[in-house]
C-alpha cells in the first residue's frame, strides 16, 4: 500500500526553481546603484530617478519595489537570506510608477524620493529598487524517469541599490588573509578583506607575480563592495602562462579604496607559492557570483 502511495505520488511530482537573473542584454538600467553622502542637518531628504529602456523588440512589464538587502562574500546583492535585517529606509522611501511597460526605443522613469533623513541612523543605510518582469517564462527541462515531471520557472530581478552614508562614517579597513589555490589545473587566488567601519568600502586593486624581485606578471582586481563589519572574498584566475613549473614565485596585492573623507587607503599583503604544486585549502575554488550586483 505504501509503495502505491509513493507512486502515485511520483505521478503528480513536479519539480520547482526560481532563478532571479540580471538580463542586462535585454534591458538597460542607468544610473545602475546611487550613493549619497550627507552631513548632520544639511538636507531633509534624497531624490533620483531611473531610466529603464529595453534593448530588444520585447514588449517587458516590470513591477517595482524596495527591497533590504546584504552584500554577500563576493560582493553581490543578497535579497533573500533569513539574516537580513529591514533597511531603515523603507518606511521613507517613495516612489513612482510601481509598474513599468518598457518598449523599444520608449525609454521609462522610476523616481523617488527618501524622506527623514535625520531619523536614519549615523554610517550606511541602503536599499534596493527591484525590478521583477511580471511575465515569468516556464521551461520544461528532460528527466529519466517517466513519473516525474520537472520544469524551471525564470524570473527576471534587476536590483538598484541606494546607498546614504550619515554623519558620523567610519570606511576602514584590512587584509585578513591572501590564499592561493588549484583547481582542474589552473591557479587562482583570494583575498579576504573585512571593512571594520560602519560603512561600506569599494576595493579594487592591483595584483603582481614577483620572482626574485623581478616582475613575471601584473594584472588588475576588479572593484568590489565589502558591506560594514563583514569579510568579502575578491577572487580571480592567476595568469600563470610565464611561470616555470617547480619554480618559487611571490603573489603581491595592492589594494585601495576611499575612506570617509575621500582619502585614498591602500592594503598590501603578499604570499609566496610553488607553481605546479597543489595548495591546500582551496581545491573546490568557487567563482560564482550573485547576478544582482550592489
Amino acid at each position: 500500500m505504501k509503495m502505491l502511495m509513493f507512486k502515485y505520488f511520483l505521478c503528480f511530482f513536479f519539480l520547482f526553481f526560481v532563478f532571479q537573473n540580471q538580463v542586462q542584454a535585454a534591458l538597460r538600467i542607468l544610473p545602475t546603484r546611487f550613493e549619497y553622502s550627507i552631513k548632520p542637518r544639511t538636507e531633509r531628504f534624497v531624490n533620483g530617478a531611473i531610466t529603464v529602456q529595453a534593448a530588444t523588440d520585447e514588449t517587458i512589464r516590470f513591477k517595482v519595489y524596495p527591497k533590504s538587502f546584504n552584500i554577500d562574500e563576493t560582493g553581490g546583492m543578497d535579497t533573500d537570506s533569513k539574516n537580513i535585517s529591514e533597511s531603515p529606509i523603507a518606511k521613507y522611501i517613495r516612489f513612482n510608477p510601481a509598474e513599468v511597460t518598457i518598449t523599444s526605443g520608449n525609454p521609462q522613469k522610476v523616481r523617488f524620493t527618501i524622506t527623514n533623513i535625520k531619523d536614519l541612523p549615523d554610517g550606511e543605510s541602503r536599499i534596493a529598487l527591484l525590478f521583477e518582469n511580471i511575465k515569468t517564462k516556464e521551461q520544461v527541462l528532460p528527466t529519466s524517469s517517466s513519473t516525474i515531471s520537472a520544469y524551471v520557472t525564470i524570473k527576471t530581478i534587476v536590483g538598484v541599490p541606494i546607498y546614504i552614508d550619515k554623519g558620523q562614517t567610519v570606511k576602514t579597513g584590512e587584509i585578513k588573509k591572501l590564499e592561493i589555490g588549484k583547481s582542474n589545473d589552473k591557479y587562482f587566488y583570494t583575498v579576504n578583506v573585512k571593512s571594520n567601519g560602519n560603512s561600506k568600502i569599494r576595493v579594487d586593486g592591483t595584483a603582481q607575480i614577483i620572482k626574485d624581485k623581478n616582475l613575471v606578471a601584473e594584472f588588475p582586481i576588479n572593484s568590489q563592495p565589502v558591506q560594514a563589519g563583514t569579510i568579502g572574498k575578491l577572487q580571480g584566475e592567476l595568469p600563470v602562462q610565464n611561470l616555470t613549473p617547480g619554480e618559487e614565485y611571490k603573489l603581491k596585492v595592492t589594494l585601495s579604496f576611499k575612506d570617509q573623507k575621500e582619502k585614498q587607503q591602500y592594503l598590501v599583503n603578499d604570499v609566496d607559492f610553488k607553481f605546479d604544486n597543489p595548495v591546500k585549502g582551496m581545491q573546490n575554488f568557487n567563482s560564482q557570483k550573485n547576478n544582482l550586483q550592489p
